[in-house]
């Protein structure tokens, strides 16, 4: 793994972290070969197995009060360190639920028999975001072994449903009574600005996924005894999913941008942003490395500052091998809207519940159905904490961190800002091309390792002042 400077640590501290690092590995490759897929209906077994391995694992680090947390879905894991009188208790929040591994035949090893591949570990999960777990419970294995303390209080939460928008972490929000305690929260599920360049993020897209069905008729017809006589369902979902956006990548549906606030300060940076479109195009590993998306917009600002829509899944038909010459009496299509600050999700799905019934034919049954939303999220970057962040990235990486978005959604930073009365910052580790949610899912070591490192010397700087009382 990287040799990662540990400057601002103790050095008994800095040398647990370098000697154990093996250890560290295995309990990721432990937890990344059970298959806690959330969307998964059949995926209770595995993630209760999950979630018990995981609070064995903290258990057998020293934590205290390790408690698996019942919610109407998957369970949240909770722990925290051995409680210090008089110092400031901080939450760190990942999140143990992986995303379905499909396509299968698109994995060069099996998703769930994690490998070491050279200098980076596969497999679903590793990245996104069991690596993040594992950062915080090797940075806070190293403070309870060597020191026997950690320089604040931390409680731990590891949520099961991240993957499927969090849908029960409000019922864990509202059984929770210790939150206004907080002196501040870090959430660690994101990546890296690029490969090598570590970045502070400053805020979250929220999301709206839906599901669009059409019905034509009861059953596929032959199209020689029915073809241009009767309406056929594949035609009209293509209509109404052709009539969505514009030739300038512009979403069509009425109202769409109305809430979508202009930041100039911080668009004004993103040109000189240590970012390479080159790099960030060759891990998209596209048949032709060409970005697109709404005219008048650099590529960082269509990711971090514009909305989006994409058609994430399609059916209709005869799809198998050879002809069957039928007219698909249903088709369907899976769609989702990455939303900026400040959409609404429900108001955009009403919007786009709208525009897709004014657009399908009269002759087409059509149904929208609203999945999952999250909210958008901002954060200060100048809070004490971010600040502090910040200090320990450059310490452990020699570089110092960028300022950055995430252009993905994470639902937890919206509920928790809203709840919190600390600040929030995310900082995560993953590389920009960790082919997250796609097949051969991967961390590096050099993040692994890099990620441990910063989470131990915030630990240590946030102590501070508790020190400095002494």
């Amino acid at each position: 793994m990287m040799a990662t400077s540990h400057s601002r640590l103790p050095e008994e501290v800095s040398s647990y972290l370098a000697d154990h690092q093996s250890r560290s590995v295995e309990r990721l490759l432990d937890l990344t070969r059970i298959a806690s897929v959330s969307a998964d209906p059949e995926s209770g077994p595995a993630m209760e197995r999950c979630s018990r391995k995981l609070a064995e694992q903290m258990q057998a680090l020293g934590l205290s009060d390790v408690r698996i947390v019942s919610t109407s879905g998957h369970p949240v894991v909770e722990g925290r360190t051995p409680p210090r009188p008089g110092l400031p208790t901080y939450m760190a929040y990942a999140h143990y639920d992986v995303q379905p591994p499909d396509p299968l035949e698109g994995w060069e090893t099996p998703p769930f028999e994690p490998t070491r591949v050279g200098d980076e570990l596969r497999g679903r999960g590793i990245s996104d975001d069991k690596a993040h777990v594992e950062m915080h419970l090797a940075a806070v294995e190293a403070y309870l072994a060597t020191l026997g303390a950690t320089p604040v209080n931390i409680r731990f939460v590891f949520e099961g449903e991240e993957e499927i928008s969090s849908r029960h972490f409000p019922e864990w929000l509202d059984q929770t009574d210790w939150l206004d305690e907080l002196a501040g929260c870090i959430v660690s599920d994101g990546t890296f600005l690029g490969r090598r360049q570590p970045s502070l993020s400053t805020g979250v897209r929220g999301l709206l996924y839906v599901e669009l069905n059409i019905r034509t008729a009861d059953v596929d017809l032959h199209s020689g005894g029915y073809g241009g006589a009767v309406p056929n369902a594949a035609q009209a979902l293509t209509t109404i999913l052709s009539a969505l956006k514009g030739e300038d990548g512009r979403i069509r549906i009425p109202g769409f941008y109305d809430d979508v606030v202009d930041e100039p300060i911080f668009r004004s940076t993103l040109a000189s942003a240590p970012w390479s479109e080159t790099e960030w195009l060759d891990g998209a590993h596209l048949a032709a490395a060409t970005p697109v998306g709404e005219e008048g917009y650099s590529v960082l600002e269509r990711l971090w500052l514009r909305p989006s829509l994409d058609i994430n899944g399609l059916w209709s038909g005869y799809t198998g091998d050879g002809p069957k010459t039928v007219i698909p009496a249903t088709a369907g299509a899976k769609l989702s809207c990455r939303l900026v600050a400040d959409q609404d999700p429900d108001r955009i799905f009403d919007g786009v519940e709208r525009f897709v019934l004014k657009q399908a034919p009269p002759w087409a049954q059509v149904r929208i159905t609203k999945i999952s939303g999250s909210r958008p999220a901002r954060i200060d970057p100048e809070t004490s904490l971010a600040r502090a962040a910040r200090r320990a990235l450059a310490s452990t990486f020699g570089v110092e961190p960028a300022l950055s978005r995430e252009g993905g959604s994470v639902p937890v930073v919206g509920m928790l800002s809203s709840r919190l009365k600390a600040p929030l910052i995310l900082l995560s580790f993953s590389p920009p091309d960790d082919n997250a949610h796609a097949p051969n899912e991967r961390m590096p070591l050099w993040n692994l390792a890099g990620g441990i490192g910063t989470v131990a010397n915030l630990w240590w700087l946030l102590g501070e002042t508790g020190r400095e009382a002494e």
